[in-house]
């Protein structure tokens, strides 16, 4: 993990030429995740992530999709 910056998912690049998004932007719920889609774990270097978030978790991640 470098602590660079990653562009939001409205900043992202478009398809290459030829393709097109059939979808919109969608959480990826089909994962151990809380109600919002969000996963939590203490160093995400370690890795543990898990679905509940607890008072000494310090990094929380949530996964988008769209095809």
């Amino acid at each position: 993990m470098s602590g660079d910056k990653v562009p939001s998912k409205d900043e992202r690049t478009d398809p290459p030429t030829g393709w097109a998004w059939e979808d919109q932007w969608t959480i990826d719920a089909n994962r151990a995740v809380d109600e919002e889609g969000f996963e939590y774990c203490v160093n995400q270097t370690l890795g543990g992530w898990c679905p509940t978030e607890e008072i000494f978790h310090l990094n929380r991640r949530r996964r988008w999709y769209r095809t």
